[in-house]
């Protein structure tokens, strides 16, 4: 093979120690040519001008890059931090300084061998990693395609049919080559200044571009145990909070919502129970006539937060919920959560709306109910409480009289009848006239009252009284809020029932209607109904001193002036009990019990009278008066000084009543069955009376103060 000057590149022309002229080919040619030693007999020439600059070459690699690119087929590289902790070898023993050789001679060349065989291609594609040592798996590869194994560096070549293991391709571990330079050292062989941390950060490239966003990962496992877990401890052991006394050696703690973190929390960390939460609200909601639509409320929420100083502080979550009707439950979902509250007591609210169509006086389908449940953050303790609508329709009450919690009317009297013994519900006859007061108590102010009617009845059907047709819807009679609910003002309706008698029942009906039952007529469903009479039963009794002296031949007239007090001032009147049958029966004979006191200011020469009803001592046929003159008279007692006593002895003098003209005498009978006008009479309604006196005036005033009874002894 024939050299041409294509062949030569001259790097340096030197001369060596024999003065020979040596030309170094450049480490890229093909053939290295040394000038034979003729041509150091060649004279050099003169010295040749300065040559003009060069263009800049290319830059060189950077040390890790002819690293790199010396590794066939980039197998086994390792990467740049690898490769620069590899650069500093260990440190070795120092050697000993050799003598340095002389340059020995450069060897001809050898001829050019003849060609070989053409080999196998094998083109090596890629690698994979078996710890096996199995062949690769690939799909689509082409004969004369390999693989190598990372693992053991085993190279598989693809047959076209098969694999086969063509063995390892690394050589055997070479012996330990000198210590090479290190990076650094090469960086400064490239004619490179700088410190070591400035050769570092050469090595450091521009930033890359931004790669493209990676596929997200699979979820990692969940942290949360999905059951309770069963702690092993002997009966009585603790672990933390949670104690054994089962007996059974082991606790269930967790609940399957729970981390291990949190059971060790709760366990090691005493949480207490939440406070009892309280739900209010300033809206309130009574019966009413006018239904209610889409009401806005607001609902306030307030707990205690127990583990506020906990070492992680509990928050509170608040859940809200709300049902229609009494007899439905709550839904599972609330309609409003507010979460996070936090701090020693945690509060919420939360806003809704309300609807009545009050349907019903008790609508039960239409009340609304409110729950709220606050919940512990930590130990999910929860309390709850409830706030209700449920108005309902009550009917207004008639009562006695206003702010009186009594169920009643009142029957009073306009004019009282004179003397003791009277009083509203027991009457002395004639005495008819009442004025019948009432109040009504509204405990459902949402409905205004309608009306009120008053009816009497003598023992029959009742019929509706003058004025007593009462309107009170608004503004005629407006509430009053008193300490026992709202009331009207007093209503009174005066009545007259005239000359009533002895044995009559007089009764009187109030009604209340409203405007949720309002009057159509006296038929219609009312709200409130009382019923109240009373009794006539009394009769005046009288005793008179006058210093008049009548007898049985003086008019009916002037027994009239003497009973009505017009010439005497010293009337005592007693309105004595009597019945309808009179005392014809044994069981009346006490009807008659009349104890008098003879006034203080009774003067010598009056005459002392009495004036009793002849029905006390009617006859058994009811026509005509008994007797009551004559001793021992078994009708009649009258006692002088009487000691007060309820039965015998009576103390003081009996007193015998005779006619006029029997001697030895006190008490003296002028008059029988004298029709008398009474206080609540007239000359149309008169009562029978019996009239008898003292024989002679008193001659002094010794009866002063003493007592005087009469009673019919049957």
């Amino acid at each position: 093979m024939s050299q041409t000057e294509e062949d030569i590149i001259v790097l340096n022309v030197s001369t060596d120690t024999s003065g020979k002229t040596v030309v170094v080919k450049e480490q890229s040619a093909q053939n290295v040519i040394i000038v034979s030693p003729e041509a150091a007999s060649i004279p050099a020439g003169p010295q040749g001008p300065q040559g003009p600059q060069g263009p800049p070459g290319d830059d060189g690699k950077s040390a890790y890059e002819v690293y790199r690119d010396s590794v066939p087929g980039n197998n086994l590289v390792l990467t740049e931090e690898q490769w620069l902790d590899s650069l500093q070898g260990p440190q070795g023993e120092p050697g000993e300084a050799g003598t340095p050789g002389a340059q020995g001679p450069q060897g001809e060349p050898g001829e050019d061998g003849a060609d070989g065989a053409d080999g196998t291609s094998v083109n090596i594609v890629g690698n994979y990693t078996d710890s096996n040592g199995n062949a690769p798996s690939f799909n689509g590869v082409n004969s004369g395609d390999g693989y190598l194994n990372n693992f053991d560096g085993h190279l598989w070549v693809w047959s076209g049919s098969s694999w086969t293991d063509v063995g390892e391709i690394r050589g055997p571990q070479g012996d330990e080559g000198a210590l090479g330079l290190s990076a650094y050292q090469v960086w400064l062989g490239e004619n490179n200044n700088g410190t070591e941390q400035d050769f570092l950060d050469s090595l450091v490239g521009a930033q890359g571009p931004q790669g493209l966003q990676g596929v997200p990962g699979n979820d990692g496992e969940s942290e949360t145990l999905s059951s309770a877990i069963n702690v092993f401890l002997p009966n009585g052991g603790n672990f933390g909070k949670f104690s054994n006394v089962s007996g059974s050696n082991q606790i269930s703690v967790g609940n399957g919502t729970k981390t291990a973190i949190d059971i060790i929390r709760e366990a090691m960390v005493e949480l207490g129970d939440i406070d009892q939460v309280s739900l209010t609200t300033t809206t309130t909601v009574g019966f009413s006539t006018t239904p209610i639509v889409n009401q806005s409320i607001t609902l306030n929420a307030s707990v205690g937060n127990t583990n506020n100083s906990a070492p992680t502080p509990s928050t509170v979550t608040f859940d809200f919920y709300k049902k229609v009707g009494s007899t439905s439950s709550y839904p599972a979902t609330p309609f409003y959560t507010s979460s996070g509250n936090a701090g020693a007591t945690a509060t919420s609210s939360a806003t809704s709306t309300i609807d009545f169509a009050f349907a019903s006086e008790t609508p039960t389908n239409e009340w609304i109910y409110f729950k709220v449940v606050a919940t512990d953050s930590q130990n999910s303790s929860s309390s709850n409480a409830e706030v209700s609508f449920t108005p309902q329709y009550t009917a207004p009450r008639i009562k006695f009289s206003v702010n009186s919690t009594s169920n009643s009317i009142s029957l009073k009297r306009p004019t009282n009848a004179s003397g003791s013994g009277e009083n509203d519900n027991s009457r002395t006859r004639f005495n008819g006239e009442t004025e019948v007061t009432f109040s009504v108590q509204v405990p459902t102010t949402g409905v205004a009252l309608d009306r009120a009617r008053v009816s009497y009845s003598s023992g029959g059907s009742y019929s509706l009284v003058a004025n007593g047709n009462v309107d009170l819807s608004p503004p005629n009679y407006p509430l009053t809020s008193y300490s026992n609910g709202y009331y009207t003002a007093s209503i009174s309706v005066p009545h007259d029932a005239g000359f009533v008698e002895i044995g009559n029942t007089n009764n009187y009906m109030v009604r209340v209607w409203d405007d949720q039952r309002p009057y159509v007529s006296d038929t219609s469903p009312y709200c409130d109904q009382e019923i109240k009479g009373y009794q006539v039963e009394k009769i005046p009794v009288k005793m008179i001193l006058s210093t008049t002296a009548l007898d049985e031949t003086d008019s009916t007239a002037s027994w009239q002036n003497l009973f009505d007090g017009t010439t005497t001032g010293n009337p005592v009147r007693i309105n004595e009990e009597l019945t309808v049958t009179g005392d014809f029966a044994n069981a009346n004979t006490d009807e008659l019990f009349a104890s008098f006191t003879v006034p203080s200011n009774q003067t010598i020469g009056e005459y002392i009278y009495f004036f009793v009803p002849s029905y006390y001592f009617s006859t058994a046929s009811g026509v005509g008066t008994q007797t009551i003159t004559g001793t021992s008279n078994p009708n009649i007692d009258l006692y002088h000084n009487y000691n007060g006593n309820p039965q015998p002895p009576f103390g003081g003098t009996s007193q015998v009543i005779q006619v006029p003209g029997q001697p030895v005498t006190d008490y003296t009978l002028y008059k029988t069955n004298i029709y008398l006008e009474t206080q609540f009479g007239n000359s149309s309604n008169t009562t029978p009376y019996m009239a008898f006196r003292i024989l002679d005036s008193l001659g002094s005033t010794a009866l002063r103060d003493t007592k005087i009874l009469i009673r019919n002894n049957e």
